[in-house]
């Protein structure tokens, strides 16, 4: 088992959270966090998937490997982490304020957000962006 501990040292120096906007069928904005960790040991990646989950894939580059969560999976890992994270803890705040925004939103899934949901989920957006290390 990958100790929470070394996972948060690799994810410190190797990991990456962001928030990405895309637009839905209907053409509405949609946001979604995204952490991952691209390392190119691809057998410490297997064992953190095997006790975290998350999806791993070869990098479009095709030379280091990416674990990744999305959603409520991400603030998950984020949130298991987040005791022992030093250099993404800035970050790591902004994405769990994030989650929890959503999370107590009604309009979690499949109801359009208002534009004043919308300004402030890009709020985060460009906030993670802005601290980014």
């Amino acid at each position: 088992m990958i100790d929470v501990k070394y996972l948060a040292g690799l994810f410190d120096g190797e990991g990456h959270i962001g928030i990405y906007e895309n637009l839905t069928h209907c053409k509405h904005p949609a946001f979604r966090l995204e952490s991952s960790i691209h390392n190119n040991h691809k057998g410490v990646l297997e064992e953190t998937q095997k006790d975290y989950g998350g999806y791993l894939w070869l990098a479009h580059n095709k030379k280091c490997w990416r674990l990744c969560w999305q959603g409520e999976e991400a603030g998950v890992i984020i949130r298991t982490l987040y005791p022992h994270l030093i250099i993404k803890k800035e970050q790591a705040d902004l994405a769990l304020a994030f989650v929890d925004y959503g999370i107590s939103n009604p309009r979690l899934r499949g109801v359009r957000l208002t534009w004043a949901e919308i300004e402030e989920k890009r709020w985060f957006m460009d906030e993670i962006k802005r601290v980014r290390v």
